[in-house]
């Protein structure tokens, strides 16, 4: 199973290449003023950008936001680690529940599925998806 998980990124990889394009010039379901316009945007946003500056890398692992994605990555994992043991010890317990009663596996994912689609699309109306995200982290 593994196995299979690994490769479907590898599965998926000439779908991508080949509908997939790197800038809007090269997009070939874009329409001609579409495109015109993304670059021109482009290109003003890139004149409006500081250019960078050069930190050390020890300062650059310093900064608070390195702090919260650590706290946030930390947390994360728990929560995985967490629901992957308690999942196995409660399949294995589901191996003697009768099978009328398996179907009520899928109700957590009949649950979120609704807020899950929600959240996304408020973040793609508003064009503040890391709010949805958030939004997302602190459900229950």
């Amino acid at each position: 199973m593994l196995m299979a998980e690994g490769a479907l990124p590898f599965l998926w990889l000439p779908v991508w290449l080949y509908f997939i394009s790197d800038h809007p010039r090269d997009a070939k379901w874009i329409s001609r003023e579409e495109k015109d316009f993304l670059e021109t945007t482009l290109q003003r946003e890139a004149g409006e950008l500081e250019p960078a500056k050069k930190i050390s890398l020890g300062r650059a692992f310093l900064q608070p936001a390195v702090f919260v994605m650590l706290a946030v990555c930390f947390l994360y994992n728990s929560a995985s680690y967490g629901c992957n043991t308690f999942l196995t010890e409660g399949l294995r317990a589901a191996a003697t529940i009768s099978p009328a009663c398996k179907p009520a596996c899928c109700l957590p994912y009949l649950t979120w599925s609704p807020p899950l689609s929600w959240c996304s699309s408020r973040g793609i109306r508003t064009g503040r998806a890391s709010d949805a995200v958030t939004l997302l982290l602190f459900m229950p």
